[in-house]
């Protein structure tokens, strides 16, 4: 539609057109173009009550002060539907309401050009409400006195898909004060100049929501929301923030105001930005918010000045440029944030900061992520700042890069978190406290630590590490500098020099030495790596290691190092230090290396003990000295464990401990060492400990190695073992005379026990349990049967040298058999029989260590029995006998785990055996027939000796056999074809004792 020009308004005088703005009586205004030209005179108004509607019209005001539409006093009303309104004059607003009048606007193209002019104003309890618009405001001159809309005096503006461009200097976008309050539903909000904010609420209690709003700002010192005063409120809800210049922000609450951000997209392109900014006491609340910074020295998130806080919470922060921070808090600030991802890219960035007495950063769940050079996952930086980081990750990429830091006196608390670095894992400098608590540090690269410690005089570096993994793979788990104070304080913790290096010390010049001091302090923690203070003599580097700490590396230029409570030392090197204090420790002398190691201390107190490696073959062995006069106090006591080969010579001695005088008592636990065949003691000679052959010239048993003492007692041992499989054979004949027997089928099951006393051997025990099954064809003779038959068998025995020696043998039986009963009772019994025997041995060293050995031998033998059954009356008979039986066990070599080497001779042994039974038979009244025996018979052992060769000694092996054997037993027939029987005996001898022998039997008759 065509619009014409109704009426003009010149300007003769300002007064008289202020009291007559165009068509101010009219109820409805259509379709038409009003241009106004004289100050202080709006284009359109409505007051009093007046309702005015406006559709379609184009409104001009240029003059000064002069409003495109007024709306003036409560009731009044003027809803304006398409058109446009432009003013260029100074102050001159394009809606304007006061005193609690309304104006209703629909698809309005606004656009204000002079200086104080703004395209909204409400003032005084007046409502605006504008949608589906454009609104640009050209004109600035600072003070927030330029603005798109701004409503003040508890008014209302709401602005529904509406677009909000300020470009002058000092412009604002929306801005509300003094409990005013505005709503924008969709659209933007746009400032192109510097210092001009999108979105501000000042001091006064006003408050404004933003629901998927587009606010941006292109200026310098702009920003997209400011809360700016006491009770000021902005909500934003969706939307996105952008500022693209210089030392913008994207949100701030400051002077006690507050901004809360759900599901914003916050971003900052200019150099020292700041995503979300809260500074003298202001608040801000962001929840799923995601933050992008992109110059260098901007931050994601501040906190600055006492009594400010930020709260982030489900969101991201990213920020890419030299000197960024993800989130920092400055001055006592405090910001807050539960599950978010920080992502930093620039040199010297650093992803979470607190600087400053009383700043405060506290992060759970939260991911970090920073590349860079020298930047840093958390910093806490001066005197009263602190970082509480829990249930996180960081992972720092980047030469230098620092995975967590404490500067000047802050203090950190890192919980349930994991840290991977390309630099230092934690650092530290010129005082300060970091905790770290059931947490995983990982230092990756060299020259980069677990934990670096930077300390000046009078500085005091605290480290306290809990229930935590700390790992440095190329550098030193543990690095100090400076001429302060360092303590780590260690407890149920894994500190892994994976590099070689658990603590040392690094130089700020080659030319500068150390001077300070340290003090590491473990608790049921583990340690790996060296020690090494040699750099600096000036330094004082002390350890204690209690409760059950073990430490594996060398030492070199500690100053004191104590080991209490069950705590062990590993020393894989030679190593030297000042004072040894252990208070039931242990230093334990690694040999994985197969090389010697000496321990050098000035000075030995209190009561621990030393586990060593020896190999008296050679004459070579780990070495303890106690360097200072008369500085080896306490009592110890040596685990000494030697290869097992046999010195060349039994006189040779071997120092294990040199001392300069004190009274010092060394014990050797267990009494001795073994080497190669024998034992050595330890002894004192002047101020040195040493050890020597236990049995001089002429050793008996006891000074045997158990290796030794082992070989000879399982020769014996299987020689005892034929034996008594053999003697299972002969306990049948009792069978073979009850009732009819023309052969049958047989099994027997034996089971005994010998304890062997001291002889060529310690004394030892020995259980045999086997099974025999054999089956016989009864020839028949004029006076008597042949009885001619074959058996199989298998037995075990299980040997128990003492001291925790132990062997088993395990023997598989082949046999014939060859009975001959006379009439007269007069019978010859004749056995052959063949064993092999597979033989086990194990020993433990002096340390418990196991050593192992195993061969094959065989045995062979015969024996041969003769008797007479003499019948006397009531069923009583007498059996005497005379039995012998010869045997030979083959000789065998074989070289233990240990290097043992053995060579056993064969094994001859001829035993005669003399005795009677005593019994009866009887006839039963249910068709059975028994026949109980008692028994008693002498063994003579005839041969028996033998020779074992154990690394070239050549000892003697005996088999102990001389013996008054008793017994009792019985066989009965159950029935016509079979027959059951039992023996039961006991054995004593000199040298030998039977405490049980069972044998029980089984027989079928053909």
């Amino acid at each position: 539609m065509n619009k014409s020009l109704l009426a003009i308004s010149i300007a003769f005088s300002v007064t008289a057109l202020a009291q007559s703005p165009a068509f101010a009586a009219h109820s409805d205004i259509r379709d038409q173009i009003i241009e106004t030209l004289g100050d202080e005179a709006p284009v359109v108004a409505a007051k009093d009550g007046d309702t005015l509607t406006v559709t379609n019209v184009d409104l001009i005001s240029s003059g000064l002060h002069s409003v495109g539409v007024l709306a003036d006093g409560a009731g009044s009303l003027v809803t304006y539907q398409g058109g446009t309104i432009n003013t260029s004059g100074r102050t001159s607003h394009a809606l304007s309401a006061h005193d609690g009048a309304q104006i209703q606007a629909d698809n309005l193209t606004i656009h204000t050009t002079g200086t104080l002019a703004r395209g909204i104003q409400a003032e005084t309890g007046s409502r605006v409400e504008v949608s589906n618009s454009s609104i640009q405001v050209d004109g600035g001159v600072g003070g927030n006195t330029t603005a798109g809309a701004a409503a003040t005096g508890g008014s209302v503006i709401i602005l529904n898909d509406t677009s909000v461009l300020a470009t002058g200097q000092g412009s604002v976008g929306i801005m509300t004060t003094d409990a005013s309050s505005a709503v924008m539903n969709g659209g933007s909000v746009t400032t192109t100049n510097t210092v001009s904010d999108a979105v501000l609420v000042l001091a006064g209690g006003g408050n404004i929501l933003l629901n998927d709003v587009a606010v941006s700002t292109a200026g310098s010192y702009s920003r997209g929301v400011l809360a700016g005063g006491a009770d000021s409120v902005i909500a934003v809800n969706g939307g996105s923030i952008t500022t693209r210049g210089i030392n913008a922000e994207g949100a701030r609450a400051g002077t006690g105001g507050r901004v809360s951000l759900t599901g914003t997209q916050v971003q900052t392109l200019g150099a020292q930005s700041v995503g979300l900014q809260a500074l003298f006491a202001g608040l801000i609340d962001a929840v799923g918010v995601n933050i992008t910074t992109a110059g260098d020295r901007s931050a994601g998130v501040s906190a600055e000045s006492v009594g400010s806080l930020v709260k982030f919470e489900d969101g991201a922060i990213t920020t890419a440029g030299m000197l960024a921070e993800g989130a920092k808090s400055l001055g006592g600030g405090t910001v807050q944030l539960a599950n978010v991802a920080v992502s930093t890219s620039g040199a010297f960035s650093r992803a979470l900061v607190a600087e400053g007495n009383g700043s405060t950063v506290v992060a759970d769940r939260v991911v970090i992520d920073t590349r860079g050079g020298q930047s840093y996952g958390l910093l806490a930086f001066g005197s009263g700042s602190q970082v509480t980081f829990t249930r996180g990750k960081i992972t720092t990429h980047g030469a230098a890069s620092h995975g967590v830091s404490v500067y000047g006196g802050g203090e950190m608390s890192i919980a349930s978190s994991e840290i991977d670095a390309s630099g230092h894992g934690a650092t530290m400098s010129d005082g300060g406290l970091l905790r770290i608590d059931g947490s995983r540090v990982t230092a990756n690269g060299s020259g980069n630590n677990g934990l670096m410690s930077w300390a000046t005089t009078g500085t005091d570096n605290r480290f306290e590490v809990n229930g935590s993994e700390l790992i440095s793979n190329a550098g030193a788990a543990i690095s100090a500098r400076g001429d302060g104070s360092h303590t780590f304080v260690i407890n149920n913790s894994v500190i892994d020099g994976q590099g070689g290096v658990l603590f040392d010390l690094t130089r700020a010049t080659p030319a500068v030495p150390n001077t300070g001091n340290s003090s590491v302090i473990a608790s049921g923690s583990v340690l790996k790596g060296d020690i090494d203070v040699t750099t600096d003599p000036d330094f004082v580097a002390d350890f204690s290691l209690q409760n059950a700490t073990h430490w594996t590396g060398a030492g070199q230029g500690i100053n004191q190092l104590a080991l209490g409570g069950a705590s062990v030392w590993q020393m894989t090197g030679n190593s030297s230090i000042q004072s040894l204090d252990l208070q039931d420790g242990r230093v334990n002398f690694d040999h994985a290396d197969g090389q010697f190691k000496t321990l050098t201390t000035d000075k030995l107190a209190g009561t621990g003990s030393f586990q060593m490696n020896t190999n008296l073959a050679t004459l070579e062995g780990d070495l303890l000295v106690v360097s200072a006069a008369n500085g080896a106090t306490g009592n110890h006591t040596l685990f000494i464990e030697d290869s097992g080969v046999s010195p060349k010579n039994a006189s040779d001695v071997l120092r294990v401990v040199d001392t300069h005088g004190g009274d010092a008592q060394f014990g050797l636990y267990g009494g001795h060492v073994d080497a190669g065949a024998f034992r050595y003691t330890l002894g004192k000679d002047g101020d040195d400990w040493f050890l020597s052959n236990a049995g001089g010239a002429n050793p008996g048993p006891q000074d045997l190695s158990k290796g030794a003492n082992a070989a000879i007692a399982a020769h014996t041992a299987g020689a005892a073992m034929w034996t008594s499989q053999m003697d299972a054979l002969v306990k049948r004949l009792g069978e073979l005379r009850m009732g009819k027997d023309e052969g049958g089928v047989w099994t027997r099951a034996i089971g005994k026990q010998f304890d062997v006393s001291e002889k060529s051997s310690r004394a030892y025990q020995q259980n045999i349990s086997g099974v025999e099954i054999g089956a016989d064809t009864a020839i028949a003779l004029n006076r008597g049967k042949v009885y001619v038959g074959g058996m199989v068998g298998t037995a075990k025995s299980d040997l128990n040298f003492g001291e925790g020696a132990s062997g088993e043998i395990d023997s598989k039986m082949l046999g014939a058999y060859a009975t001959y009963l006379d009439d007269s009772g007069v019978y010859v019994d004749s056995v052959f029989k063949y064993n092999r025997l597979n033989n086990q041995i194990k020993t433990p060293t002096n340390l418990g260590n196991p050593v192992k050995a195993s061969y094959d031998t065989n045995g062979i033998g015969a024996s041969v029995e003769v008797g007479k059954h003499i019948a006397l009356e009531s069923g009583w008979f007498v059996e005497p006998q005379v039995a012998l039986t010869a045997s030979r066990t083959q000789g065998a070599r074989y070289t233990a785990s240990n290097g043992l080497k053995v060579k056993t001779d064969d094994l001859d042994s001829l035993q005669s055996r003399v005795g009677s039974l005593f019994g009866r038979n009887i006839q039963l009244d249910n068709g059975m027939q028994a026949q109980p025996y008692v028994k008693a018979s002498l063994i003579t052992e005839h041969a028996g000796n033998s020779k074992v060769n154990v690394n070239g000694s050549r000892l003697d092996a005996e088999l102990q056999g001389n013996r008054v054997e008793l017994g009792f037993g019985g066989v009965v027939r159950v029935s016509a074809n079979s027959k059951v029987s039992l023996d039961a005996e006991y054995a004593k001898g000199s040298a030998i004792e039977q405490p049980w022998g069972v044998t029980l039997g089984y027989r079928y008759s053909w």
